[in-house]
């Protein structure tokens, strides 16, 4: 099992490639500051509303504690978990204008590593979608313009992400 530091240290990571990745194609001169620092306006969804309690507790299969409902530029996240902490739920979204170019490039960006992760597309999920194996495990969707990256810590994170990712896909329109 991953320390928690450094699990925090790869979400990071790939907050800041995704981050890096949306902004592609973006006219940066109507932009002042571009460190992703405190967001003053809320991204276009919210993912506690992706992501409801019932769907959490379907993934986790028990009843999960309150949500945690954070703004990380320019992510809306929401996580669940069950009182024992061994079993979380957690999806990140990102509204932004992805295509499915920058989509891949943000999967092949998580290519790095030791041990090396491993890419599974995961066919008939959303336009495109993959799981990805090593540090962080979890399922990277693209359905439209947004982009997901759901992760389930549970027995079996990679069905559990797929069920998850699944129930957050009857909530994008």
């Amino acid at each position: 099992m991953r320390s928690n530091g450094r699990r925090t240290a790869l979400l990071a990571v790939l907050f800041s490639s995704i981050a890096g990745i949306s902004a592609c194609g973006e006219d940066s001169s109507n932009h002042s500051d571009t460190s992703p620092t405190v967001i003053t306006q809320a991204p276009a969804v919210d993912a506690c509303s992706l992501f409801t309690h019932s769907d959490a507790e379907t993934v986790l299969r028990q009843s999960p504690s309150p949500t945690s409902a954070e703004l990380q530029s320019p992510f809306s996240v929401c996580t669940y978990s069950v009182q024992d902490g061994k079993s979380t739920a957690s999806v990140r979204v990102n509204q932004s204008s992805f295509t499915t170019g920058s989509f891949e490039t943000l999967v092949s960006r998580k290519l790095v590593g030791d041990p090396k992760p491993e890419v599974v597309p995961v066919p008939e999920l959303g336009d495109a979608a993959y799981y990805i194996t090593g540090a962080v495990n979890e399922m990277a969707v693209l359905k439209g313009e947004t982009v997901f990256l759901f992760s389930a810590a549970t027995a079996d994170p990679r069905a559990d992400s797929e069920r998850g990712a699944r129930l957050v896909l009857d909530h994008i329109k």
